[in-house]
Formats: C-alpha cells, sequence, structure tokens
C-alpha cells in the first residue's frame, strides 16, 4: 500500500547497446494514436472540421480507421453525437449534440462523462464526480503482499453490503473526506497516513481523486452544470434508501456500457 517508488536500472555499456537497439523506439507513438479514439472525434466535431473519417485519414500518423464506424456507434449510443436529419444511414458521422460538447471537454472516458451528466439530471451529481474520478486513476484500495484477503474484507466493509467497487469507492472516500474537515488529519500527516494503513486504502490516490473531482468540477461549472444547492426543498426529493437505489441504477448504465 505504500506510494509509488521510483525505480532505475543499471546495465553495462554492451548491455545498453542491446537494449537500444531492441527496446527503445526511434520515435514515440503520435498522440493521435496514444488518445481514445472517440476523444479525437469528438475533437474533430468541436472544431467542426467535416466528417471525422476523411479528415484523419488525411493526419500523417491517422489513428486505426477501421474502428471510426464502430466508435461513431459507441458515440451515438452515449448521446455525444446525433444521426443527421438528412442521412439516417450514416455511419461515419453524426451532428455533435450537447453532451457531445461537454464529453469532450471532461477527461475522463466518455462513458464515465455520461454518468457524470446522469449524475446531475438525477441531483447525484456529487457522488457520480467522486466515482468518476476514482474509476479515472489507479485504485485507492491497497492490497500488500500475504494481505490480499484481509484487503478484500475491508473492501467488502466500506461497500456496505452493496456488493459493488464504486459504492466502496465512495464510501471509503466520504469517510477520509469528512475527517479531514473534522480536522482530524493534517495533510499527509502521520496519523492520516496510519489511518489509510489500517482501512487499506492509499492516501496519495486519495488526494489524486480530490484533485480531479475539483478540475471536473470547474470545467462542468464552465457548462453551467453545477452540483445542487443543498436547500430544505432538494434534501426531501428522495430518502437515503432512494438515493443510493438511484446511484446504483445510475453506475449499472455505466457497467452495462463497458461491455458492449
Amino acid at each position: 500500500m505504500a506510494d509509488d517508488i521510483l525505480s532505475y536500472r543499471m546495465i553495462t555499456e554492451s548491455q545498453n547497446r542491446y537494449f537500444w537497439e531492441h527496446f527503445i523506439q526511434d520515435f514515440g507513438i503520435p498522440e493521435m494514436q496514444r488518445c481514445p479514439l472517440e476523444r479525437v472525434i469528438l475533437n474533430v466535431k468541436v472544431f467542426d472540421l467535416g466528417e471525422p473519417k476523411a479528415i484523419l485519414a488525411l493526419a500523417l500518423s491517422p489513428p486505426n480507421l477501421d474502428d471510426i464506424e464502430k466508435t461513431i456507434l459507441l458515440l451515438k449510443e452515449v448521446g455525444a453525437l446525433s444521426t443527421p436529419a438528412y442521412d439516417s444511414v450514416c455511419r461515419h458521422d453524426g451532428d455533435l449534440t450537447f453532451v457531445g460538447r461537454v464529453l469532450a471537454d471532461v477527461p475522463v472516458d466518455v462513458r464515465l462523462g455520461k454518468l457524470l451528466i446522469l449524475g446531475h439530471v438525477f441531483g447525484l451529481l456529487e457522488d457520480c464526480l467522486i466515482i468518476a474520478a476514482a474509476l479515472s486513476l489507479k485504485s485507492v484500495f491497497a492490497s500488500p503482499y500475504k494481505k490480499h484477503l484481509e484487503a478484500y474484507r475491508h473492501k467488502h466493509e466500506w461497500a456496505a453490503g452493496s456488493s459493488s467497487d464504486c459504492i466502496a469507492i465512495l464510501n471509503a472516500y466520504k469517510e477520509w473526506e469528512k475527517r479531514k474537515m473534522l480536522g482530524d488529519f493534517r495533510r499527509r500527516s502521520q496519523k492520516e497516513v496510519a489511518w489509510g494503513r489500517m482501512h487499506f486504502l492509499q492516501i496519495k490516490r486519495l488526494y489524486e481523486v480530490q484533485e480531479l473531482v475539483k478540475e471536473l468540477e470547474s470545467r462542468l461549472a464552465n457548462l453551467n452544470i453545477q452540483k445542487p444547492r443543498q436547500t430544505p426543498n432538494y434534501r426531501h426529493r428522495f430518502s437515503e434508501d432512494q438515493e443510493r437505489l438511484l446511484l446504483k441504477s445510475l453506475i449499472d448504465q455505466y457497467l452495462v456500457s463497458q461491455f458492449r
């Protein structure tokens, strides 16, 4: 559960030549090929450059064009693109929607971006922000050597009977955040680290989630998508059990889209 440790590899001159010739590429992989194709297509649509497949084919190092049709279909499924009214069978293009503009601006997978939008619609944006941020980064849960069973038991306790990793993440993060707000922890204090070790949580990862939540909040606010104000009327819209059931339904929508 310790933080990542930077490691170095010492090699002799003879080994260095072999390593250089066989493992070091002459050129790095272009960002267009490293970036998820759905994000590349959304950027093409945001800048109104035309049909994505035709435009991307002109690039010096284009992404895999064979996946364009499948990616366009995915973007239509999440509501980022709509089928043009003048062409009901358009497989390689679509009209950019407001959802698409939102997904193009948030630095998470488009399916997680859709989870954020659904969270906003149903008044659960705060919880969805935490879940989306955590799923975009390395796990907040620790699994030390020879303690996998104990780590799993603690993770199951965080899930509070829901059998959901997402709910476990949410509960763990909220408990950590509550203790920080109450002043139990100073940043990266020994007490905080010890608490994380006892509950099999990686404190460094929790801070990374916190930073990404803030960035997502800022980007969504620029698009007029904000957490609801905690007014008395709002708090009585759903009971706590109803909110948790609704949240699980939104998470299920995300999980289903992952396996399509």
